[in-house]
C-alpha cells in the first residue's frame, strides 16, 4: 500500500482525481462491467489529461507497481483493474479542457 506522503506527491501532479483505498468513491471506482471480478487497486487516477496518464505511468514505475488502463471497463476478463497496482481510468469524459 502507498503511504500518505506517496499519495499526496501523485495528487498534486494531476489534474484529475486521485482515488486510493479508504477513499469515498473507491468501491464505485474500481468497479467494471464484470462484478464477478473483484480487484483492488493501490491507486485509481481518474484522468483528466493527458498529462495525467504519464504521471501516473511514472509514478507506478517509480514505485514498481503493475498498471491496468480503464477505458469503458467493458472487457470481460479484467483486464482494465489490478490488485495493488494503479489503475488509469479514461472511462470519464474530461472535465477540463486546454
Amino acid at each position: 500500500m502507498l503511504n500518505d506522503a506517496e499519495k499526496e506527491n501523485l495528487r498534486k501532479q494531476l489534474e484529475g482525481e486521485l482515488v486510493t483505498p479508504g477513499d469515498a468513491a473507491y468501491d464505485e471506482a474500481r468497479r467494471i462491467f464484470n462484478v464477478m471480478i473483484d480487484r483492488h487497486p493501490a491507486a485509481i487516477v481518474r484522468c483528466a489529461a493527458a498529462s495525467d496518464v504519464v504521471a501516473a505511468v511514472q509514478f507506478a514505475r517509480e514505485h514498481d507497481l503493475r498498471v491496468s488502463i480503464k477505458g469503458a471497463g467493458h472487457n470481460v476478463s479484467g483486464n482494465a483493474i489490478c490488485d495493488n497496482g494503479v489503475m488509469i481510468d479514461n472511462s470519464r469524459p474530461p472535465s477540463k479542457h486546454p
